[in-house]
């Protein structure tokens, strides 16, 4: 006997009562004998499942194909979407409850939960802004997401939803993640809406204490925008999520007539619980985001992207739009850089003072922590720590160029990005002694290139100096001191020979010393020149 002929056929899912027939109706038939069962073992397929209201009861609907229209009367949908074997997919055509269905492929790690967040504060008087806020942040700066859209709820609710999702084995971790940020903002978000089996309002859906409409909003909306928007109902969505449609579908089998869900083949060597081969779908694959809440040790590459309190990552590599203008990224590291367990990628978290992405430079990213992305090639340069201010100038062939510089050379390239000036930008690194490439500001003979290295030969020398490694030559000296009266000007530079020298510090030899340098040359007009040797000692340190 087959094992479907095994199960009995009168079992029935609770809650899934006979006044539903007209929605589960819209459940495919069941497979033609035209198609081997080897054939279907061999694909998944994308189900939800819907809460109803009607006849004035709420009602679980069947689990139906994703990619079907939604019904009449659907109010909620499940946050997971559920990728079904075709055994459990007969099975549910014998009536086998749909939560058992869900229970097991959430057991087997096909689910992939919907990122969504909401927050009932508007009943306690909080702002729909201050929410707002709220939802961004975790979006953003926790999740990892920076794609979304806002909807009043129709009742008490802001909700955010986003086209991507989390695994099923990481919904707990959403969950811890929404905990913290509560903690750590004072905010209001609903925790209780992370975890499994859990349902979500559908856009256009009327709210039965209310007669309002699940909308879209502004995110500069206010309460009453929110209400008169919600007296109307929006345009109904075809689909509750914005599935990718499969690369190899026309590859594959269709076990039903004019079907259309997500297929993937089968991954045979998979196990519930190894980390190191994804059970779900490889359509879906760049949508969910994993290690959303992963401990992880500063100071090494750690196996598991840890997005928490990071924004999603900033590439240096991409570009947008027409032009061939580079990324520029200025930033702190913040910690030790993560490697994705299952991509390999590998990212430095940082503090991003301004990023402007390459291209036409339409994606720009500021005052974030964020994730950066680094190419194998990057990622064999890097020599930099928590603490160190980089800029980052993508490279078309993943090799970058990757500056260590100070902090106020960070904050100026910082000021020029954020006006769009990418020449700028280079300008003033070159001026700083940095080599930006053949695409940036050329600078002249008297600018120390650093070429493929992280850090100007200028500051290896004054660091060198500083702890003794290096000669206090004169072509040393000089080449520390022009880029000290570039940088902070005369004061800077004056004060670094006083106190390198120390006790043997000679004011008058130091005085012309720098005097030459600062008069001779144009790139150091903007040097405050003292009057005279006196004039110097009283700028300088007592």
């Amino acid at each position: 006997m087959s094992k479907i002929e095994s199960r009995p056929n009168n079992a029935t899912g609770q809650g899934e009562s006979k006044a539903l027939a007209e929605h589960n109706s819209q459940y495919p038939p069941k497979p033609s004998s035209a198609i081997s069962p080897g054939d279907v073992e061999e694909t998944h397929a994308a189900y939800v499942r819907y809460l109803f209201h009607q006849n004035g009861e709420f009602q679980q609907g069947k689990l139906v194909l994703a990619r079907r229209p939604i019904p009449d009367n659907a109010v909620a949908v499940s946050t997971g979407v559920y990728f079904l074997t075709a055994d459990q997919e007969d099975r549910l055509h014998e009536d086998v409850p749909s939560k058992v269905i869900q229970n097991e492929c959430t057991k087997d790690g096909r689910v992939a939960h919907a990122i969504v967040a909401e927050s009932d504060a508007l009943e306690d008087g909080v702002p729909v802004q201050t929410i707002v806020d709220w939802l961004s942040t975790f979006a953003e700066d926790w999740v990892g997401v920076d794609e979304y859209s806002f909807y009043y709820s129709g009742n008490r609710s802001i909700h955010l939803q986003t086209q991507q999702f989390v695994p099923g084995d990481e919904i707990d971790d959403l969950r811890l993640l929404a905990e913290e940020f509560n903690a750590m903002h004072d905010a209001k978000l609903d925790t209780s809406i992370y975890k499994e089996n859990a349902q979500f309002r559908l856009v256009g859906a009327e709210h039965r204490k209310t007669g309002f409409h699940k909308v879209p909003i502004s995110p500069d909306a206010d309460r009453q925008e929110c209400i008169k928007s919600a007296q109307t109902p929006p345009e109904q969505r075809q689909w509750p999520f914005e599935l990718p449609a499969p690369s190899h579908h026309d590859e594959l089998p269709r076990r039903f007539e004019g079907e259309d869900s997500l297929y993937s083949p089968p991954l045979a060597h998979y196990r519930p619980g190894f980390a190191g081969i994804s059970p779900l779908p490889s359509e879906i694959g760049k949508q969910v985001l994993r290690g959303v809440y992963k401990s992880s040790n500063p100071g090494s590459v750690e196996s598991g992207r840890n997005r928490s309190g990071y924004a999603r990552p900033f590439s240096p590599y991409k570009k947008t739009g027409e032009g061939d203008a580079r990324s520029v990224i200025v930033m702190e590291q913040v910690d030790g850089l993560r490697q994705d367990r299952w991509s390999q990628e590998t990212y430095v978290p940082a503090k991003i003072e301004y990023a402007i992405g390459g291209g036409d430079g339409s994606f720009t990213r500021s005052n974030s922590r964020s994730l950066v992305e680094l190419s194998p090639r990057d990622f064999r340069k890097w020599d930099f720590e928590k603490g160190d201010q980089v800029v980052i100038i993508g490279g078309n062939s993943g090799s970058s160029r990757l500056l260590k510089v100070e902090k106020m050379t960070a904050s100026m390239v910082g000021q020029a990005l954020e006006s769009k000036d990418r020449q700028k930008a280079f300008e003033i690194l070159s001026n700083r002694g940095f080599d930006v490439g053949s695409s940036g500001y050329n600078s002249s003979r008297f600018h120390h290139e650093v070429g493929d290295n992280e850090e100007s030969e200028a500051a290896k020398i004054k660091r060198g100096i500083e702890n003794g490694t290096r000669e206090r030559s004169y072509d040393n000296l000089l080449t520390v001191v022009c880029r000290l009266l570039r940088i902070d000007g005369w004061d800077s530079a004056y004060n670094w020979c006083r106190d390198i020298f120390g006790p043997d510090f000679d004011p008058e030899e130091t005085y012309e010393y720098l005097k030459g340098p600062a008069e001779a040359y144009s790139d150091y007009s903007h040097v405050d020149v003292p009057a005279s040797v006196e004039d110097a000692k009283r700028r300088g340190k007592s």
